[in-house]
Order: C-alpha cells, then sequence, then structure tokens
C-alpha cells in the first residue's frame, strides 16, 4: 500500500526553494530584507487573502520570495496563468484565422469535398501530435514535425499539449481502465 503525504501549498514551494534554488532566483525579492508581519501560514489564511486579491510574499530561509505564478491579479488568479491563457487564445486565433481564409488551402479543400459550413476542431492525433481537423469533410491538417520556431500551430502545440501530457494521454487510451 502506497503511503500518501499531505502538504499545504506553501509547504511544497518552500520545498521547491530550498532544493532548485537556480529555479526560485527570478521570484526572489533581492533588496527584501525580511516582511514586517509573518507570511500567512495556513491554507485557510492563503485562501482568505487569495479571495481578498492580495498577494503574500513567502520568507524562506530569511529570503523573501514572490510566489512562483508571479502573484495575483485583480481577478484573483495567478498572473503567470492568465498570461499564458492569453497567449492560447492569440495562438488559436491567429491558426484559426488561418484556417477560415477562403482562399486559404484549408477553405479551398474543404468546398472540394462539397462541405459548406465547416466546423474546425483541435484533436490529439493517435501519434500524439496536435491537429486541426474538419470531421464533415474528413480532412485532417497535423501540426508541423518537428516543431517549427516562430510557428503559431507549434507554439500552441507546446502550450495545448506538452508532450508529457500527450504520452499520459496515449497510455490512458491504450489501457483497459480507460472508458471508452
Amino acid at each position: 500500500m502506497m503511503r500518501l503525504m499531505y502538504f499545504k501549498p506553501s509547504t511544497l514551494v518552500e520545498m521547491a526553494i530550498r532544493s532548485f534554488d537556480n529555479w526560485a532566483e527570478p521570484f526572489r525579492l533581492k533588496d527584501a530584507l525580511g516582511l514586517r508581519h509573518p507570511p500567512a501560514g495556513t491554507a485557510e489564511e492563503v485562501k482568505q487573502l487569495r479571495v481578498a486579491g492580495v498577494n503574500h510574499m513567502l520568507l524562506v530561509d530569511g529570503r523573501v520570495y514572490m510566489p512562483p505564478g508571479r502573484g495575483l491579479t485583480t481577478a484573483a488568479t495567478p498572473t503567470l496563468v492568465s498570461l499564458k491563457c492569453n497567449r492560447v487564445r492569440q495562438l488559436a486565433t491567429v491558426i484559426g484565422d488561418v484556417f477560415v481564409r477562403p482562399t486559404g488551402e484549408a477553405m479551398e479543400s474543404v468546398a472540394k469535398k462539397g462541405v459548406v459550413n465547416a466546423l474546425f476542431s483541435l484533436e490529439v492525433l493517435a501519434q500524439g501530435k496536435l491537429a486541426v481537423s474538419c470531421r464533415e469533410a474528413g480532412l485532417t491538417w497535423p501540426f508541423p514535425s518537428p516543431p517549427i520556431v516562430d510557428d503559431a500551430r507549434s507554439e500552441l502545440e507546446h502550450w495545448f499539449a506538452p508532450r508529457w501530457a500527450v504520452t499520459k494521454l496515449i497510455q490512458q487510451a491504450d489501457s483497459d481502465s480507460y472508458p471508452q
């Protein structure tokens, strides 16, 4: 039987800071000598601060760090999550614009199949690559392999379907326990 260990999120961050000093360095406030008030200690205290939209600093071994998520937005979500979410939306918009361009390859291919109102979607192919597909036309456009620098498709695949997540998805799909 596997024994589970439970940690407060702040404890996990403290462990990461102590274990991976180089990783934590960008989050360290270099001129801060300490905190006037002790940092929130319990998960409930941290939750109350987040709900109120208040950022809290971490004090680890006498050094002050901002949260690795780059603090909170006014919507009380981690800034880093909001920035990545915005980037994914931008990339999806760029890719979508290419696929719905009337004179583009995708729309011409769909028209040749006799489809008038094409619906494009993202999907993960069996080999683990992202692709744009149009099921009505039976067409699929895989993302580039290997990834291309400064290509919206490659960047979207990096953020939306990282290799480790796709590998896990394929393993689950191949296992007997995966619901069909």
